[in-house]
């Protein structure tokens, strides 16, 4: 009986040695496929982001041909900007501050036609006035251009002088109004094709609410994530709106891209291997699609919260913190309390303060002022959509 039990034993000792070492083994394989898959994952971005920088110095060059050295805009964070198909023409809406330029560059002889001058640029502001836009100025071998919303861009946001908003039916009247002699400037500028032109310019005012009516334009797909993730949609409006200004080109050098400024390679594929649980090769026309942009910042917020700062315990002070984060890393939130970038070591601490005592200790604390400013701009901007009752 002894022996048996001691057989019993050892085939039971043997049996487990052989799992525990198939574990291991099926374990140690598991990461060598995570790590040749992340492997692949960075390779495919490389050589996306080479293809992007390869699109951008070859529209560089074109428009630096006609518009001069330095005469190269394009769109960021704040700027939703538009070139026509031949380069010769341009919008500038400047989100921020609720303002539009539009300019045209004509040869000498046409630029002595007065007549010429206003039709091209009513021309121009009608374009502007009822465009769609485009995701892209140039295309590579993995995207093209497509429309940048389904509806035109500034709809709803520009005013006739009497008040009226904008449309297809009054845009002619609209353009002939905002384009009058006394407004136009005019420079001179030489294209580095080595020919002179001259560039026009009229600036136009957004209607006053243009920002109240561009937050309600997604204010379904942020009730919807909002909900999805459960978070408050005034915590997405202000978020987007710190961002970017409802910018739906939003672009800048980080890349990041969109409403909520997404980074293709960091931010926006951790909230994509958060909500599916792989990854993919995120793009800038992906992101620069609003639902997508919404459903992957959304899921980066509540990634932060409940990866990082879960153990937080009231709820308002953890938004603070994820806020913080969205804009900085959970790491350099961390390191306004211990000096260590784990958040982990930081929760004791903020657990200790009130959400008060937590918003004024970061205000003065956080490594940068960016963040320091950034928080205070979300927080501001949670009251006024709270009050607008948007997403409701």
């Amino acid at each position: 009986m002894k022996m048996i039990i001691t057989l019993l034993i050892v085939v039971l000792f043997l049996t487990l040695t052989a799992f525990s070492q198939s574990f291991q083994d099926y374990k140690k394989q598991e990461q060598q496929n995570f790590q040749q898959y992340k492997e692949s994952e960075q390779k495919a971005f490389a050589a996306y982001k080479k293809q992007e920088q390869e699109g951008i110095e070859k529209l560089r060059k074109e428009i630096e041909a006609y518009w001069g050295q330095n005469g190269f805009v394009t769109s960021t964070n704040k700027d939703w900007v538009e070139y026509s198909t031949d380069k010769q023409s341009r919008s500038d809406v400047d989100f921020k501050n609720g303002k539009a330029t539009v300019q045209v560059l004509l040869s000498e002889k046409e630029a002595s036609n007065p007549k010429l001058v206003r039709k091209k640029l009513e021309d121009a502001v009608e374009k502007l006035a009822l465009t769609k836009g485009k995701t892209r100025d140039f295309s590579t071998p993995a995207e093209r251009p497509k429309a940048l919303e389904s509806v035109p861009v500034l709809k709803g946001q520009l005013q006739t002088k009497e008040g009226k908003v904008v449309n297809a039916s009054n845009v002619k009247q609209y353009a002939k109004e905002e384009v009058t002699p006394g407004v136009i400037q005019k420079e001179i500028v030489k294209g580095t094709d080595g020919v002179q032109r001259t560039k026009f310019t009229i600036n136009l005012n957004l209607a006053p609410d243009y920002i109240k009516i561009r937050a309600a334009i997604y204010q379904t797909d942020i009730a919807k994530y909002a909900h999805a993730r459960k978070l408050p949609s005034d915590l997405l409006f202000a978020v987007i709106h710190t961002e970017s200004f409802f910018n739906p080109k939003a672009t800048s050098s980080a890349p990041a891209f969109g409403l909520m400024q997404l980074v293709p390679s960091s931010g926006a594929l951790d909230a994509y291997r958060f909500l599916y649980n792989r990854g993919r090769l995120i793009t800038a026309n992906f992101l620069f699609n609003p639902d997508n942009n919404i459903k992957l910042g959304s899921a980066y917020l509540q990634l932060l919260m409940s990866r990082y700062f879960s153990r937080v315990k009231d709820p308002d002070s953890r938004i603070l913190c994820a806020v913080a984060a969205y804009n900085t890393g959970p790491g350099n939130v961390a390191r306004a309390f211990t000096g260590s970038t784990d958040p982990g070591q930081a929760i004791p601490y903020i657990n200790k303060m009130t959400y008060h005592e937590l918003y004024k200790f970061l205000s003065r604390h956080l490594p940068y002022e960016e963040t320091r400013n950034y928080i205070a701009k979300v927080t501001q901007r949670m009251v006024m959509y709270h009050n607008w009752k948007l997403g409701k």
